[in-house]
């Protein structure tokens, strides 16, 4: 399963066992019962991996296994109870009234005294589920350790009331509220932080996206020059690019708009013309029928004066008349 195939399936805070070393099948190792405290996301361009909590580095896919809510509290119960039967530790009632275990006897309490070390959830030996440990010493013979695990509300807490056993320090109220509202804003920050990562490489894949669009393996480059670290020459070249054709495109429907007024024009004046010429034509037939019946007369003149007719007196008259 691949990162993306995972950030499909699994949100941040999905319970899952993960082995930091071997898996199982492969050989005795470290699990872990945690969740993740990440998205997965590919290191180095060829490992999917994802953080967990309790754990400093990351882990490969391939090394963690989901697990549902009631797997994943069952091998919790699990590890408390082989710590218990490893180390002899004892559950700590929380309870106003102490509770016993099934049928078996409350034990008497352990007198301790703080050693004056704490082991903080980032420290190399800190606790996996991310709890704060106050270390302390037996108060008898033994004088053995004693950790007490705190998870960040209960450490608050332990440290108001020690600092102000009556809860009516105003100041350390005021502390411990800044204190508060500070952790609040720095997830808030560390959110952010994870989303502009996230962003920047979205906006890395872009780019390698659009140098292969501009540069296309095996084919001409697309600008006429070679593509830098940066594409902002030769995003700036392309936009320079498409504003010079759309220039030539305005002057090329300008022309052609010019052209389609002088055809109207010319239409125009070729109909003009049409008429023109058409009442020359009409004319011209009307010159020529008057030739034809001119020339006929003369014709006929000639034929009479041939033939020795000469008295014309009248005639021509004649011939006026008849036409």
């Amino acid at each position: 399963m691949n990162a993306e195939q995972w950030n499909a399936m699994y949100p941040v805070g999905t319970p899952v066992f993960a082995y930091p070393g071997c898996r199982p099948e492969d050989g005795a190792d470290t699990r872990l019962v945690t969740r993740t405290r990440s998205k997965a996301e590919v290191l180095g361009g060829h490992t999917d991996v994802v953080w967990v909590d309790g754990h400093s580095a990351c882990i490969a896919l391939s090394h963690v296994d989901p697990v549902t809510e009631e797997q994943f509290e069952k091998a919790r119960a699990e590890e408390t109870a082989a710590a218990v039967a490893t180390e002899g530790a004892l559950p700590v009632p929380v309870d106003d009234q102490p509770q016993p275990l099934d049928d078996a006897p409350v034990p008497d309490p352990i007198p301790a005294r703080w050693d004056r070390t704490v082991i903080l959830p980032e420290h190399p030996n800190g606790d996996l589920d991310g709890q704060t440990i106050v270390c302390c010493i037996a108060d008898d013979d033994t004088k053995r350790p004693i950790g007490l695990f705190l998870d960040d509300e209960h450490r608050e807490a332990l440290g108001l009331l020690l600092v102000d056993p009556n809860g009516e320090d105003e100041e350390h109220a005021a502390l411990l509220a800044e204190v508060q509202h500070l952790q609040s804003r720095v997830a808030e920050l560390e959110e952010q932080c994870e989303r502009r990562r996230l962003r920047l490489i979205a906006l890395q894949n872009d780019a390698l996206n659009m140098r292969g669009l501009i540069s296309p393996s095996g084919e001409a480059r697309k600008v006429p020059f070679p593509l830098g670290e940066t594409l902002a020459p030769a995003v700036w070249w392309l936009i320079t690019r498409v504003a010079e054709l759309e220039a030539a495109e305005r002057l090329a429907r300008a022309a052609e708009a010019d052209a389609k007024a002088h055809a109207a024009e010319l239409e125009a004046e070729r109909h003009t013309t049409n008429e023109a010429l058409s009442d020359a034509a009409e004319q011209l037939r009307a010159n020529r029928d008057r030739i034809a019946e001119l020339e006929k007369r003369s014709a006929t003149l000639a034929a009479l004066e041939a033939a020795g007719v000469d008295n014309w007196d009248g005639y021509s008259d004649a011939l006026d008349g008849d036409s």
